[in-house]
C-alpha cells in the first residue's frame, strides 16, 4: 500500500514519533542519546527553521511536537532521523538501522487538541511507570535547562510571542484510561481528530487555559 501523501503546513504543529529497530531499547544509553537528539534538534531549527515545542525521549521511541513555518516537515524529519542514526551508530560502533521504519506524524489543527497532545507527550514516562511525576523524568523538554536547548513551547493558536511554561500540577493530573486511549488513537491519524462520540474524553480548553502557566 503506498504511503499517504505528507501534509505540509506552515501554520499548524505536528506530533511526530518513531521507534527503535525491532521495538527494542535503543542500543545507545539514554544519557548518551539525549545530547545527540538535542544537537540534531538544534540543527533542524537552524537549517530548516523549525520550532521545537516539546520532546520526550523514551527507552525505545520518542515524541516530538514541532512546527514548520517553511512547510518542510519532510526535509526536517529526514535530516533528524539520518543524523541521529549516524551519530548514535558512530558512538556505538554499529552500522545497523537505528530506527525501525518511517516516522509517524499527525497534524494538530486546533488548540484543544494541541494541549491534549502536549499533556500526553509529557505524561508518557509516567504512564510507562518510569517516574511518578512528569518533572521526575530526565529526558524531557520539561527538564532541559536553557543552556542545553531553548524550547519553543508557545501559544501556537493565539500568540506566538507568548512562551508557555505548563503548570506541573495540571500535567500531573492523571488521564482517565478512556482519555488516554482516545488521544493515543487520534495521534495515529494524519490529522489529529477525536470522534464526536469520544470528544468528552478530552481535557477541556478552559481547563488547559486556566492551568497552564505563562512566561512572557
Amino acid at each position: 500500500m503506498p504511503r499517504k501523501a505528507l501534509i505540509r503546513t506552515a501554520d499548524l504543529p505536528y506530533h511526530v514519533t518513531n521507534r527503535s529497530n525491532n521495538k527494542e531499547f535503543f542500543y545507545v544509553a539514554p544519557e548518551d542519546l539525549w545530547p545527540i537528539c538535542l544537537n540534531v534538534l538544534s540543527k533542524i531549527r537552524e537549517l530548516f527553521g523549525c520550532q521545537i515545542h516539546c520532546f520526550v525521549l523514551m527507552s525505545n521511541h520518542f515524541h516530538l511536537i514541532i512546527s514548520t513555518p517553511r512547510e518542510n516537515i519532510g526535509d526536517a524529519m529526514k535530516y533528524f532521523h539520518r543524523e541521529v542514526a549516524r551519530q548514535a551508530n558512530k558512538l556505538a560502533g554499529r552500522i545497523n538501522h537505528f530506527f525501525g521504519g518511517r516516522y509517524k506524524w499527525s497534524v494538530i489543527h486546533n488548540e484543544i487538541y494541541f494541549w491534549n497532545a502536549v499533556k500526553y507527550v509529557f505524561r508518557n514516562p509516567v504512564e510507562a511507570g518510569l517516574c511518578h511525576r512528569v518533572e521526575g523524568f530526565r529526558y524531557s523538554s520539561l527538564n532541559s535547562q536553557p543552556e542545553d536547548f531553548s524550547w519553543e513551547l508557545f501559544d501556537v493558536f493565539n500568540d506566538r510571542n507568548l512562551l508557555i511554561q505548563p503548570d506541573l500540577e495540571w500535567l500531573n493530573e492523571n488521564f482517565k484510561e478512556e482519555q488516554r486511549m482516545a488521544i493515543s488513537k487520534a495521534l495515529r491519524r494524519r490529522v489529529f481528530e477525536i470522534p464526536a462520540s469520544e470528544s468528552g474524553y478530552l481535557v477541556t480548553l478552559d481547563a488547559a487555559r486556566r492551568r497552564k502557566g505563562t512566561v512572557t
